[in-house]
């Protein structure tokens, strides 16, 4: 089977794993997507394993592995290469968004939104300013997010991309309870469990699932609030067992890179003993040639 086939394959699989909040197994099967794809210098598999990975890594709560992977992406694109440029940036603002470094997000996210626009007239990726919107909710700018998450959500509805739409309902349940509209609040985290009896994407039930309970208790009705804290707790204990899992795999690839680096570092000091050793013989050919000439010449007289 063709390298660059079974890479993207295992990528894509890896990423429906992510989606559906089993991080280590996805994490698992992203790494061998990304060895494959480092294996034959794919440009297009490496840059969609190291950018599964860092989408991965944020939903995982791993800022430094995040960035890494995001790191790692960026030298393949240059400006020449418009749309994948954009790409970068959407999914660099999300990462800043998400560990709440809010002023680098909207840098990069607006730069991206921007970009879209100038490429093909007007933004077509719902996902950017579903993040726009996060990020203006978060420094608390209330309208210019419900405007975000509206444009968001006018294009996931048709597309029925679930997953953000399940997130953009969350966003503006928590604007709905910041403003008071309780009856807002519920209707939207209500529509993300909806969706997610067919989209399981955990953290966004787990928002809904904590926003619902804290709802229901300041109402003063504890059945519903009990309801919705035990799937709560359900979901937090399956995430937290991963989290052990992903930790322990964080470990095996530090252990893995830092054998490559001293791979690398061993092989690079053979190359320069051979390089020494070269320059020694050279050195001592030509102190033989010197000595042989002179030889040759006090002889001669």
């Amino acid at each position: 089977m063709d390298i660059v086939y079974q890479s993207n394959a295992l990528n894509r699989y890896g990423y429906v794993l992510s989606v559906m909040g089993n991080y280590p197994l996805s994490i698992k099967y992203l790494l061998q997507s990304e060895k494959l794809a480092e294996k034959v210098n794919d440009t297009n598999s490496m840059s969609d394993a190291y950018s599964a990975l860092n989408e991965t890594y944020r939903d995982a709560g791993d800022y430094k592995m995040a960035i890494y992977y995001s790191d790692k992406e960026r030298p393949l694109w240059t400006s020449k290469n418009k749309v994948q440029m954009m790409e970068w940036m959407n999914h660099r603002g999300d990462i800043y968004e998400r560990f709440n470094h809010l002023d680098s997000a909207l840098i990069y996210t607006m730069k991206s939104y921007q970009m879209d626009i100038a490429i093909y007239g007007k933004c077509i990726r719902s996902a950017i300013p579903m993040f726009l919107g996060n990020i203006h909710a978060k420094k608390g700018d209330t309208q210019k997010a419900l405007d975000f998450y509206r444009e968001a959500m006018s294009m996931d509805s048709v597309e029925k991309i679930n997953k953000d739409l399940m997130e953009i309902y969350d966003g503006m349940a928590k604007i709905y309870i910041s403003t008071g509209n309780t009856d807002s609040a519920i209707f939207y985290t209500k529509q993300t469990l909806s969706l997610g009896k067919s989209s399981p994407f955990p953290l966004s039930i787990l928002q809904a699932c904590t926003i619902l309970s804290d709802i229901y208790q300041s109402m003063h009705n504890p059945d519903s609030a009990l309801k919705y804290l035990k799937m709560n707790s359900s979901i937090k204990d399956t995430l937290f067992n991963q989290e052990k899992t992903r930790s322990i795999q964080n470990l095996e690839f530090e252990d893995e890179r830092k054998q490559q680096e001293i791979d690398i570092a061993e092989i690079k000091f053979q190359n320069r003993i051979k390089i020494y050793g070269l320059v020694a013989i050279l050195i001592l050919f030509i102190i033989l040639w010197r000595n042989s000439v002179l030889k040759r010449k006090n002889e001669a007289h």
